[in-house]
């Protein structure tokens, strides 16, 4: 990962793990460890303890849902839903999308709840919860979609 460029980065809300992903194909999940610290003061330690493999293209985007479980999105047209606990493997794969998937937002009001852009021109809304968990489309776009985001909860 050193010599690799990083595309994706992506903090979890309580701020004690990271993940980044790019043209190496993998992600890489780190601790941090501020136990005992203030804002003010530096971190204590940063340490690597995951590595995931799945996809078969860069990747574009991470986003936590919380500190059990990560997505990823790639230029493979896949979204990965990682555990982080449990296995270190993706437990499913939403392969929806026709091209790159350029960007993941999740709603914060509800970790099950996810976004994602692609270059195929469409915007979807995802429940990881549900049998068919594209819950909406949005595809009356002319070109490929840069960048999702949800509205702030405050």
């Amino acid at each position: 990962m050193a010599n690799s460029p990083l595309n994706s980065v992506s903090i979890e809300r309580e701020g004690k793990i990271v993940g980044c992903g790019g043209i190496d194909m993998k992600i890489h999940v780190f601790r941090i460890n501020n136990q005992g610290l203030n804002k003010k003061e530096k971190v204590r330690s940063i340490e690597k303890v995951r590595e995931l493999s799945g996809h078969m293209g860069d990747i574009n985007a991470i986003r936590f849902l919380n500190q059990q479980f990560v997505v990823s999105a790639s230029n493979d047209s896949q979204i990965l839903l990682w555990d982080l606990e449990n296995s270190g493997r993706f437990i499913v794969k939403y392969g929806q999308h026709q091209d790159n998937v350029v960007s993941l937002d999740t709603f914060s009001l509800d970790g099950n709840v996810m976004a994602s852009g692609s270059n195929d021109a469409t915007i979807r809304i995802w429940d990881i919860r549900m049998k068919s968990p594209c819950i909406r489309l949005f595809s009356k776009n002319k070109t490929g979609i840069s960048s999702v985001k949800f509205m702030p909860d405050k």
